[in-house]
Order: C-alpha cells, then sequence, then structure tokens
C-alpha cells in the first residue's frame, strides 16, 4: 500500500495561545513507526516527531494565521517519505462577529477577505450576493442558501457545512492554477450545472444523491485530468462531454466501484488516450445502474463491467470506433439493449469469466452490430466459457455476416439465441428455401442500390428444372435488367445471382433453433432435417424426432425419397388405420406390407 498522509485539525477556534495543538500528522501505508518533520511554517510550528502533534510557537489568530506544511517518513529499509498540502489552522476570520444572527439575509456588496480563516454561516441564513465576494479562507454553511447570478464570488474558498440551494454552478468560482474548483461546488446543491462552456478540471469527488448535468451534450464540456471515481450512490451524470486532459492519468473517464442507482446519460466520451469510457468495478458489487443515450468512440473498451457489477443495464447507446464494445466479466442481470455498435475493431460484446459472479442471466438483445470487416472478429464472442449459461441472445440486427464472420463465436454452455437478422447475403450465395417474391420486391431496391423497380420481379422457364428470376430497375438514371435469383428443382436451395437482404434465423454453435438446413450434432439443439422433413433435436449425443402425427389418403403417403426414420407412424385414411415406414416400405401392426 502506497504511504499516505493525513492531517487532522483541531476544533474551530478564535486563537490559540503558544504551545497550543492544532492538528495531528497520521501517516498509513508504509513501514511503522513513522517520523514527522515540518516541511513549511517551521519560524510558527512545532511538531512531534514520533506522534505527529503540531503545535504553536506563539499566540495565533485572526491577524497572525500562518500556514504550514508535515513530511512524513517510514522505517522501511529503503525509507519512503510523503509530505502533505498546506495547511492552515481553524482559526476564525476577523469578520466572523458580523455573522452572528440565525435566519438572516446577508447582503454581500463587497470584496470580503477571510485572511485564511473560517467563516461560519449562522442557521438557516441566506448570501446574497450583490456585486461583492469572499476571498481566501473557509466558509462553513449551516442550511445556507446563495442568491447570486452568474458572476464570481468564491476566491480561493474552501465549502463545508450544509446548504441549502437548488442549483450551483462552477461560474461562481475563480480558477485554482488554471483549474476549476469543481469539489467545492458540488457541495454547494444537490445539481451542479454545466453551461455551454468548457470547464478544466483536476480530480472530482461526487458526494451523495448529486447530479452534475449540461446544457449541450457537446457544448457543455469538462476536461480531466484523472479518472472519475465513483463511490456514492443515487449520482446522475448527464448531457455533456468528457475528455482527458493531455496529462490525464487513470484506465478510464469513470470507474464506478461500491454503489447503487447511478445514472449516466446523453454523456459523449470519446479518446484513444484511455483505456475505457466507463468501468463498473465490482469487486465489493456495484448495482442497479443505467448507461443510456450516450456516444462512446475510438476507445479500447466502451465498457467494462467486471466482478459483482450485476443488474447493470446499458441501453441506446452509439458506439463507434471501439475496439471492444462492452466486456462482461463475471457479471449477471445486465440488459444490453438497443445499442448501435458501429465499425468496432474486434468485438461488438465479449463474454468472460475470471472472478466474482457468473456471467449467467444477461440480456443482449435489440442491437445493431456493423464490425469493420477487415479486422473485426464476431459480434459476441463466449470465449468458450463454461460458466457462460442462460444468457439471451435475441432479436439483434447485424451485417457483420456480410465478411463471412460469425455472429456469435465460441459458446459451450447453454444460452438462449433467437436472433432474427437481416444480413447481407454476396452473389452467388445459397439459402434453403423460397424467399417470398413479396419479401424480395420490398428489400432489393436496398440490396442493389436502385432507385426502384421498373417491373416486378418476374419468372422466366429456362427448362423443366430451372427458373430465373428478372427484373428491370431504375438505377443512377440508367435502366437495367438484372437477373435476382435462379430456382432448380432438383436442389434444396436457391442460388442468389445478386446481393440481396433476406430475413432468416441463424444458428451458431451452442444452443438454438436452425431452420432451413441441418446443424452440426451438440446436446439442446433443435433443427430442421431438409431430407426427412421432420424437427429433430440433439439429446445424449444422437438425434432425436420430434413425435410427429402424419396422415392422409394412401395416395398422400409420404415419399421413400424423404429418407424417412424407420418407425415413422403414418395414419391411412383410405385404409382407417395406421401404418409404420420400415425403412423401406409401409407395413400394418401386423407387419403385412400395404
Amino acid at each position: 500500500m502506497a504511504l499516505n498522509i493525513t492531517i487532522n485539525k483541531t476544533v474551530v477556534a478564535a486563537s490559540y495561545p503558544a504551545g497550543s495543538t492544532v492538528a495531528t500528522a497520521v501517516a498509513s501505508g508504509g513501514t511503522t513507526p513513522y517520523t514527522y518533520s515540518i516541511a513549511t511554517g517551521g519560524d510558527y510550528f512545532n511538531i512531534d516527531s514520533s506522534t505527529g502533534v503540531v503545535t504553536t510557537k506563539a499566540l495565533m489568530d485572526a491577524s497572525s494565521i500562518r500556514s504550514f506544511s508535515v513530511t512524513g517518513t517510514d522505517s522501511n529499509s529503503t525509507p519512503e517519505s510523503i509530505t502533505s498540502g498546506v495547511v492552515y489552522p481553524n482559526i476564525q476570520a476577523a469578520i466572523q462577529n458580523k455573522f452572528s444572527e440565525s435566519n438572516m439575509i446577508y447582503k454581500i456588496t463587497k470584496d470580503i477577505n477571510l485572511g485564511n480563516g473560517i467563516l461560519t454561516i449562522p442557521d438557516n441564513c441566506t448570501l446574497d450576493f450583490q456585486g461583492g465576494s469572499f476571498n481566501n479562507g473557509t466558509i462553513v454553511g449551516n442550511n445556507t442558501k446563495i442568491e447570486a447570478g452568474l458572476t464570481k464570488i468564491f476566491n480561493n474558498i474552501t465549502i463545508n457545512g450544509t446548504w441549502n440551494n437548488d442549483n450551483s454552478y462552477l461560474e461562481w468560482f475563480n480558477l485554482v492554477n488554471s483549474k476549476y474548483p469543481i469539489n467545492e461546488a458540488l457541495k454547494l446543491s444537490n445539481n451542479l450545472r454545466l453551461l455551454k462552456n468548457t470547464y478544466s478540471v483536476t480530480t472530482i469527488s461526487i458526494p451523495e444523491s448529486v447530479c452534475i448535468q449540461g446544457e449541450s451534450t457537446t457544448e457543455s464540456i469538462i476536461n480531466i485530468d484523472s479518472t472519475i471515481d465513483i463511490d456514492n450512490n443515487n449520482i446522475i451524470l448527464k448531457t455533456f462531454s468528457i475528455n482527458p486532459s493531455n496529462t490525464f492519468v487513470g484506465d478510464s473517464l469513470i470507474k464506478v466501484h461500491s454503489s447503487y442507482y447511478c445514472v449516466f446519460e446523453k454523456l459523449n466520451m470519446g479518446s484513444t488516450k484511455v483505456d475505457a469510457a466507463i468501468i463498473f468495478d465490482g469487486t465489493d458489487s456495484s448495482y442497479y445502474h443505467v448507461v443510456t443515450n450516450c456516444n462512446i468512440s475510438s476507445f479500447n473498451v466502451g465498457i467494462k463491467f467486471m466482478g459483482h457489477a450485476n443488474a447493470n443495464s446499458v441501453l441506446y447507446n452509439n458506439f463507434y470506433l471501439v475496439k471492444i464494445n462492452i466486456v462482461i466479466d463475471s457479471c449477471n442481470g445486465l440488459r444490453i439493449i438497443g445499442n448501435t455498435f458501429q465499425d468496432f475493431k474486434v468485438k461488438g460484446v465479449d463474454i468472460l469469466y475470471s472472478t466474482g459472479s457468473r456471467p449467467v442471466g444477461n440480456s443482449i438483445s435489440s442491437n445493431y452490430f456493423e464490425g469493420d470487416k477487415t479486422v473485426a472478429t464476431c459480434d459476441i464472442d463466449f470465449n468458450n466459457t463454461a460458466e457462460a449459461v442462460d444468457n439471451m441472445i435475441i432479436g439483434n440486427h447485424h451485417t457483420y455476416m456480410a465478411s463471412d464472420k460469425p455472429h456469435i463465436l465460441n459458446m459451450v454452455g447453454p444460452n438462449t439465441i433467437i436472433d432474427s437478422t437481416r444480413s447481407t447475403i454476396r452473389n452467388k450465395s445459397y439459402i434453403a428455401g423460397i424467399p417470398t417474391l413479396e419479401i424480395i420486391e420490398k428489400q432489393y431496391i436496398n440490396a442493389l442500390g436502385a432507385d426502384y423497380l421498373i417491373s416486378s420481379i418476374s419468372p422466366i422457364k429456362i427448362d423443366d428444372e430451372n427458373i430465373e428470376w428478372w427484373a428491370c430497375v431504375q438505377k443512377a438514371g440508367v435502366r437495367s435488367l438484372e437477373k435476382i435469383f435462379t430456382f432448380d428443382d432438383s436442389k434444396d436451395w436457391v442460388q442468389l445471382d445478386k446481393g440481396l437482404i433476406v430475413p432468416f434465423i441463424t444458428q451458431y454453435n451452442g444452443q438454438g433453433i436452425t431452420l432451413g438446413y441441418d446443424a452440426n450434432l451438440s446436446d439442446r439443439k433443435l433443427t430442421f432435417d431438409n431430407q426427412r422433413h421432420l424437427l429433430k433435436y440433439g439429446y445424449d449425443n444422437k438425434w432425436n424426432y420430434v413425435s410427429t402425427l402424419l396422415s392422409g389418403t394412401t395416395a398422400d403417403r409420404p415419399s421413400a425419397a424423404l429418407n424417412m426414420p424407420v418407425g415413422l407412424q403414418y395414419f391411412d385414411t383410405t385404409l382407417v388405420k395406421p401404418i409404420y415406414w420400415t425403412g423401406t416400405s409401409w407395413v400394418d401392426s401386423t407387419g403385412t406390407a400395404v
């Protein structure tokens, strides 16, 4: 653990006589025991090198306040040291006697220098700023209200206590080392409002139940030097941009730790300097958060869930040029719904298991996947994670199959896959069954990039087995006759002669439904047997046919060419009795051929 030092100041006093204790320095994180020394302010303060107690050398009051800092050194074989920031003793500001009555409105008409002292506002008062301001010190509120425009009212001021304001503004504060003191502004209300402005800040520490809201996703901008660490509940970040500064330190713009019910809405985040936009670190549980309507671009990872970051939602966001849009590492109950994953460079969603909860019960639905066709590997990767079970992949739309890459990859556990996609079928592709003319006419225009159809799609007989479909289209002002597909009566599929968008259901490696072709054998897989024209399912490493009751006349019996399973039952309405297929002929219950 890194060496750290804290300065614990004593209570506020009007003055401190010589030898009075004003603070105690406490080091931690290194090798004990620690040694303490005065780093600055040695002319005015003493320190006990063993206990860290800081005392005054002479009387100190509002007229003679001085600052100090402390260095702590551990007992490591190679000693480490750390020095605190500059600290002022808790001494009342000289003007305190002017603020002595509760339930008052104090009009601030001139600039007031607190001389690095502390001004405590009595209970239930209002500070009405009419051209004045407070400078250099600390103000302690007690259910205090502020009446002010968007002018500077605090210069080098630390805010403490309780405040009763509907909104607060960074425009109330002077810059400190070219940065806005955002953490002081966050103490003044539960709603920090960002105007159409660019705000450079160092760090952000957000109290519980606070909302930071901008006027514009693109024009309200925060440039930050380090990760926004969130450890409190009920925090809302809404309608502004977050950019890393040139000196940014951290692995993500936002990191959510042990907290609940946070909302991230209409944020604009884009960077190649930072690894991730948002990390939900569920080491100590991080539940019930929502990321919605955000724009996330150019990161290595868009959003990462890890550990016990469960029951969170990612809804209707736009991801662009991100390597991996969402990482689900050992989390459950996530809802990934209605997002656009465009031009991703590696994967749309990556599902892993390392430590924490198992990746189960997650829902990935109604998303649009369009990966970079030259470098991306798949839309959703289960990484052969056996712990990833009972997840639902439903109703996603993907165009990525145009590059002959899988929609879902490396799924080995039982999960529900019902993805009715519209995928681009390339030239000379084959699809089982016959697409309806209604589907083709509605979608063929877009597939060809044509303006409109001049004629309906029409069949032309080539011979007894082959029929071609042609249409006249208008494209870029020129009419052309286009052959769409060829139907060969001897085949179970249709040859598509032009790029054509056709809706169909696709089966992936794992569990799910396959329509239109024979799937590879595996347990819990349901498919349609094209040869036998029957549904079958995988169980105990073998195919089992779904029980089917067939009936009809003798003339309508299924043909032997269908390669029917032995034992198939057919109720012959001509004979008025059930008959059975032996593999070569039909027999009745006595074994007599019929």
